[in-house]
């Protein structure tokens, strides 16, 4: 009986090992796969910032990579800033004289013309076949009865204007003695209009023969031989554009006034007369335009001329620490470096970028590698490298990093 019990507390003692051994087990891989899986999610977050980093970097690189390719050598670049100064200048001065040759053509000119035709209606007579002469001619004094003339008035202008005409044509009948002595003057109105039109043309009729009246009845009073001259004039006051006034005052036509059986002949005048104003009116849309490009242009040619001036500057800069350590270096390592006169192609090789200058010169001892040298921008920025097979192992000397 004791022996039966002591098998089944035996056999029950196992059980309970066996079962605490398996929950053990269970809870051992428990814990194990969890921290696996915890191991595995910080090694993808591990990879996951290092690939982040390494784009950033990779960019990084990129970027640099392309603005080395970007740089151009100080003369270059001193001749690019003259070119550019130069083209925005010559375009400022180009369009701001098409703005103030704009406000040249503001300038209004005018001309005014006439072309005077006039005949001579004679008297009943026996000596001509026709009652009346065309201009030009000698004519009897005592056949004449009337004058008839024919005035014709134009303007001609650059531009479209708007006119106003006053005129008048009036007379001066003036009577001299036989010694040319002026012994009478006097003013008659013949005629007077307003227009609105560039160009018109009046008919103007004399009576010649009441004018010989007027002599006539001078002579019997002053018992004096006389002669008389009418002088006609053409007188305007235009307005032009509603801001010029032209005044114009012409003698155009001059008929001697005889008593005796003589010849005389006509003289005339035509009108040639040039004039100008200037109108206030607003710009073009174009020319202002024009004027603020202009004044766009003029900014950034003095932008390019202060570049070029600093550039030339550069030229006689007292000498930094960055340009004695490049005369140093130049000078103390002249049998290693080879000068490079342009700029090396950057897809061409795998760039490895040095700290110091100290590092490259340890590389050139080991490998015996000339160390070339390129200056980038005077004063401020020169390369040196050696290109062993497809690697380029590259030392940027900065004059910013020697003022720090």
């Amino acid at each position: 009986m004791a022996k039966n019990d002591n098998e089944n507390l035996e056999d029950y003692s196992i059980k309970e090992i066996n079962e605490s051994l398996m929950d053990e087990e269970e809870d051992y891989d428990y814990d194990e796969e969890y921290m696996t899986n915890v191991s595995n999610n910080l090694v993808e977050e591990v990879n996951k910032v290092l690939n982040q980093n390494n784009e950033k970097q990779t960019k990084k690189e990129k970027i640099e990579k392309e603005k080395e390719k970007k740089y151009l050598s100080f003369e270059n670049r001193l001749f690019k800033n003259i070119v550019l100064f130069s083209i925005f200048f010559v375009c400022f001065l180009t369009l701001l004289f098409v703005f103030l040759r704009s406000t040249f053509l503001k300038k209004v000119k005018y001309t005014e013309t006439s072309d005077i035709d006039y005949k001579v209606i004679l008297f009943e007579n026996e000596t001509y076949d026709e009652s009346e002469m065309s201009k030009d001619f000698t004519y009897v004094g005592n056949l004449i009865d009337k004058v008839k003339i024919d005035f014709k008035y134009n303007i001609e202008s650059d531009r479209d204007m708007e006119v106003f005409i006053k005129y008048n044509f009036y007379g001066t009948l003036m009577i001299f003695s036989n010694n040319n002595e002026k012994l009478y003057e006097k003013q008659i109105n013949l005629l007077s209009k307003e227009v609105n039109n560039l160009s018109f043309e009046e008919p103007i009729e004399i009576d010649y023969s009441e004018y010989k009246k007027v002599l006539s009845a001078f002579k019997k009073e002053t018992k004096t031989d006389v002669y008389g001259t009418l002088d006609i004039y053409y007188g305007e006051e235009g307005s032009f554009d509603k801001v010029h006034t032209s005044y114009n005052n012409s003698k155009i036509v001059s008929i001697p006034i005889t008593l005796k059986d003589e010849l005389v002949k006509i003289d005339y005048n035509n009108i040639l007369v040039t004039n100008s104003y200037v109108i206030d009116e607003n710009y073009s849309v174009l020319m202002l335009f024009c004027l603020i490009i202009s004044i766009v242009s003029f900014i950034i040619s003095m932008y390019f001329l202060y570049k070029t001036l600093y550039y030339v500057s550069l030229l006689r800069t007292p000498k930094s620490l960055y340009d004695k350590f490049l005369k140093n270096t130049l000078k103390k390592y002249d049998k290693s470096i080879v000068i490079h006169h342009t700029m090396f192609d950057y897809d061409k090789y795998n760039i490895i970028i040095m700290k110091e200058f100290k590092e490259l010169l340890d590389l050139h001892n080991n490998t015996k590698a000339p160390i070339m040298f390129y200056n980038v921008i005077p004063h401020q920025k020169s390369h040196f490298f050696i290109i062993i097979n497809k690697d380029l192992y590259l030392y940027k000397a900065k004059s910013v990093d020697f003022d720090k």
